[in-house]
C-alpha cells in the first residue's frame, strides 16, 4: 500500500529552536532525541556509510552540526572503531548543551566540543572535516538548506545528513501519539535524571506533548526525495559527487533517509 508524501512542506515552528523556549525544554526535547538514537542502535547502520566516505575523501575528522544532546555521534565512533578507524570529533550547535560534557567522559578524549554557538550555514575555515546532521537538516528553510550543501561544496568538504522523520501520510498521522507515549517509555533512560523532567512528564505532561509537536513539525519539514535533488541541483562535478538512499536501524522501527556528499580523491571506483 502507498502513502503519498503530503504536497505541501510546512515550516512550522518548532518550538526547541525558539530563542524563548526554557533550556530545561530543549535540554530534554534533545536528550530525549540522543536516547531515541541510541536506542535504536542507528549507528550501527550508519557507521559504514560514514567509514566509506571519510575514506573516499581522505577526510580524518567529523564536525557535527546542530548536535543537540550530542545524539549518535559517541556511538557511531565506537562502531567506526570497530570498522579499523579511530576518528576524532568536534560538536557544536546553536544552543551547546550541558549534557555535551557527559557525551566527552564517555569518549576517551576523541571528542571536543565548541563552547561557543556555531552557525551550520556556514562553517569557519578551521572547522574542516566530514560535516554531520544528525535529524537537523530540516530545521532548515530551502535557502538555508541550500546555503549548507552549498557551504560544503564550495569548501571540499564532505557531508553527511541522516534524517529519521519522514514526510509521508503515514508517518505524519502516527507521529504525534507515537513521540508523545516514547517519551514515557524513554525517560528512564535519559540523563541526567532531573526531578523537574519527570514532573513535565508525568505530573504535568509538557515534555511529551513538546516532543510530540515538534516531531510532527519535523515530519511536515522533511524534504522529499525529490526536494533534495533540487537542492543539490548544480552542486555536483567530477570531483564531487552525492549519494541519497536509505537504511532501517536495528530497532525501534526508526528508518533512516541520507544524504551525502563527498570530493572523490581516491578510490572514486568504489562509488560507482
Amino acid at each position: 500500500m502507498s502513502f503519498p508524501v503530503p504536497p505541501c512542506r510546512r515550516h512550522l515552528i518548532e518550538v526547541h529552536d525558539q530563542p524563548w523556549c526554557p533550556g530545561v525544554l530543549r535540554d530534554a526535547l534533545t536528550e530525549w532525541l540522543r536516547v531515541l538514537w541510541e536506542y535504536s542502535q542507528a549507528a550501527t547502520v550508519i557507521a559504514p556509510l560514514l567509514a566509506r566516505t571519510l575514506s573516499s575523501s581522505d577526510t580524518f575528522r567529523i564536525v557535527d552540526l546542530c548536535s543537540g544532546a550530542g545524539g549518535p555521534i559517541v556511538p557511531v565512533q565506537r562502531q567506526l572503531a570497530l570498522l579499523g578507524l579511530s576518528v576524532p570529533a568536534v560538536i557544536t550547535d546553536k544552543y551547546p548543551a550541558p549534557a555535551l560534557a557527559d557525551q566527552l567522559s564517555e569518549s576517551s578524549g576523541n571528542l571536543t566540543v565548541m563552547p561557543q554557538p556555531v552557525d551550520a550555514r556556514e562553517l569557519p575555515e578551521s572547522l574542516t572535516g566530514c560535516r554531520t546532521l544528525f535529524n537537523a537538516f530540516h530545521h532548515f528553510t530551502p535557502p538555508e538548506a541550500k546555503r549548507i550543501l552549498e557551504d560544503a561544496y564550495r569548501k571540499g568538504q564532505p557531508i553527511a545528513i541522516f534524517e529519521i522523520t519522514e514526510r509521508t501520510l503515514l508517518k505524519v498521522l502516527l507521529c504525534f501519539p507515537a513521540s508523545f507515549l516514547s517519551v514515557f517509555l524513554l525517560l528512564k533512560r535519559m540523563r541526567p535524571r532531573l526531578w523537574i523532567w519527570w514532573l513535565l512528564t508525568w505530573i504535568l505532561p509538557v515534555i511529551p506533548l513538546l516532543v510530540a509537536w515538534d516531531g510532527l513539525v519535523s515530519h511536515l519539514r522533511t524534504y522529499s526525495p525529490a526536494e533534495i535533488r533540487r537542492l543539490i541541483d548544480g552542486l555536483s562535478s567530477g570531483s564531487y559527487r552525492w549519494e541519497t538512499g536509505r537504511v532501517a536501524a536495528p530497532r525501534g522501527g526508526v528508518e533512516i533517509t541520507y544524504l551525502i556528499g563527498h570530493p572523490v580523491r581516491r578510490a572514486a571506483a568504489a562509488f560507482r
